[in-house]
C-alpha cells in the first residue's frame, strides 16, 4: 500500500471514529438530561434553623417580579416565620389562619432521586414539603422547600426546558467530536513534520 493511500485510510478511520463519538456523545447527553430531570443533580441549599425549630410549612409567598418564593413556616412554639429572600434571614410574622395551608405538603411531588442527589443528599429525613411551579410551553420552573427532622429548612430550585435539553445534547455531541478530533490533529501534525523533514532533506 502506498503511503498516500495509507494516510487516506487512516484519515477515513479517524473520521469514522469522530462521527461515532459524536453520536455517542449525543446519547450520553440525552442520558444525563434524563438524570437531570429525575433530580439526580439536585443542589439543596440550607435556609438554616428558625429561632424555634420548624415543624411545618404553612405557606409559600411568591414574588413574581423578582421570580423568587419566600417560605412561611410554623415552629414548635407555635410562632410563624417567613424567610426573607432580600434580608437572607428568618423574620417573625403573623399569618391569618385563612392564609395558612390546612395540611402539610406532600413530598411525593419532589423527584425521589433528588433526596440522594449526586451533589449531596439531605442530612435528615423530610417531614414536610412545599412546592411551587411555573409552567409555560416548553419550560418549567419549580421551587421545592423541605422541613427536616432536625427543624432546619432547605430548598432547591429546579428548571427544565428545551434550552437545557439542547445544552445537554449539543454539549455531549461536541465533546464526543472533540475527542475524535484529537487523533486527527496528532496525525496531521505528524504528517506536517514528516513533510517538513522531507523538504529540509
Amino acid at each position: 500500500m502506498s503511503p498516500k493511500r495509507k494516510i487516506t485510510l487512516i484519515f477515513l478511520v479517524v473520521i469514522l471514529i469522530t462521527c461515532s463519538l459524536g453520536i455517542g456523545g449525543f446519547f450520553a447527553g440525552l442520558r444525563l438530561f434524563r438524570e437531570y430531570t429525575a433530580g439526580k443533580f439536585a443542589k439543596w441549599t440550607s435556609l438554616g434553623v428558625p429561632p424555634d425549630r420548624a415543624v411545618r410549612i404553612v405557606g409559600l409567598n411568591p414574588d413574581w417580579g423578582e421570580k423568587t418564593v419566600e417560605v412561611e413556616i410554623t415552629t414548635t412554639s407555635g410562632e410563624f416565620y417567613r424567610y426573607s429572600a432580600k434580608q437572607n434571614r428568618w423574620v417573625k410574622v403573623d399569618i391569618p389562619e385563612s392564609e395558612r395551608y390546612a395540611e402539610g405538603g406532600s413530598c411525593e411531588i419532589i423527584p425521589t432521586a433528588a433526596f440522594t442527589s449526586y451533589l449531596g443528599a439531605l442530612p435528615a429525613k423530610p417531614v414536610d414539603c412545599g412546592t411551587m411551579f411555573w409552567n409555560w410551553e416548553w419550560f418549567a420552573d419549580e421551587v421545592h422547600f423541605v422541613v427536616l427532622e432536625d427543624g432546619s429548612v432547605w430548598w432547591w430550585r429546579y428548571y427544565t426546558g428545551f434550552d437545557r435539553l439542547t445544552i445537554f445534547l449539543c454539549g455531549g455531541s461536541i465533546m464526543g467530536i472533540c475527542l475524535g478530533l484529537v487523533p486527527l490533529a496528532i496525525l496531521w501534525r505528524q504528517q506536517r513534520r514528516t513533510g517538513d523533514s522531507g523538504g529540509a532533506g
